[in-house]
């Protein structure tokens, strides 16, 4: 009888305390839609940047590259058009001499998908370290995540 009490007595308090706990909705769903590149969250920062610069990828260093674009929130219900620029003061690629952009400054995030991609051809120049730096840009709908909205190529021979 004794270790019953106890017993109701542990579950009256244990069922006490859940019900003080918030709604798991309320605080930890973020439906703020929200794009930010990929590589910038899961690459180190540049030594005095705050960006990452990275290869791009090709041997040698030619041909077109992606760079994933993750967008998170709400997942969007139809296409969404997105852009981004090219940061002039960082830059110290040449467009149409060390690089092309494919489509535009424009990329597009497909109905239901979490994901875009910014497409770069990188062309053969052997001369130089040549630096393109990326910047996506918000819309009314859409925010950047501030941390990581940049990235640098590098396109090293």
């Amino acid at each position: 009888m004794k270790k019953i009490t106890h017993i109701i007595t542990m579950l009256v308090m244990i069922l006490s305390l859940s019900s003080c706990f918030k709604n798991y909705d309320e605080r930890y769903q973020y439906t703020a839609s929200t794009i930010e590149f990929e590589n910038a969250v899961s690459v180190s920062k540049a030594a005095g940047k705050n960006y990452p610069i990275l290869p791009t990828k090709q041997k040698p260093s030619s041909g077109v590259v992606k760079y994933r674009v993750n967008f998170f929130g709400a997942q969007p219900t139809e296409d969404v058009a997105l852009s981004f620029r090219v940061v002039s003061g960082e830059t110290t690629a040449v467009e149409g001499t060390d690089y092309r952009l494919p489509n535009g400054t424009t990329f597009t995030v497909s109905k239901g998908s979490s994901f875009g991609y910014v497409e770069v051809e990188a062309l053969n120049t052997l001369t130089g370290t040549p630096l393109l730096v990326l910047e996506l840009t918000g819309t009314d709908k859409v925010k950047t995540a501030d941390l990581y909205k940049t990235i640098g190529i590098s396109f090293a021979p």
